[in-house]
């Protein structure tokens, strides 16, 4: 499948509300998702000559994503980093979803002197990824 719309980060939404009502990630100013992963194990026996097995599940690791923003100080992070998991939907230019269950896992935030106060928070998902065209 050809991409025919450049996937640019620039519109790219994260509606995530980390148990507070309001999305809390605003103004994104950058996102890294790990992507998905599917464990194997390493799985030599007797019989093994030239190469080794590898058994794969059935199963994959659906990744995190970190995200870096500008920092609301109104928001309670402390609260939303014990909250319970919940719908995460990430939105791209072109008006495709990808949607899982997740939560937030870890929170900071930095500042150059004179810049922009930027918080980061790493939403771990779980579960299926439901991927929806745009």
């Amino acid at each position: 499948m050809a991409v025919e719309i450049p996937q640019l980060g620039n519109g790219a939404a994260i509606t995530f509300k980390g148990g507070t009502g309001a999305d809390v990630i605003g103004n994104i100013i950058s996102f890294n998702w790990s992507g998905i992963s599917r464990p194997s194990t390493f799985a030599p026996h007797m019989g093994s000559t030239a190469g080794a097995k590898r058994l794969f599940t059935a199963y994959y690791d659906p990744g995190s994503l970190e995200c870096t923003f500008q920092l609301d100080a109104g928001v309670e992070w402390a609260e939303v980093v014990v909250n319970a998991a919940e719908t995460i939907i990430i939105t791209f230019n072109d008006t495709s979803l990808y949607s899982c269950s997740g939560a937030a896992t870890e929170f900071g935030f930095s500042a150059d002197l004179d810049g922009v106060i930027e918080g980061t928070v790493t939403l771990e998902f779980s579960d299926s990824i439901t991927i929806t065209g745009g």
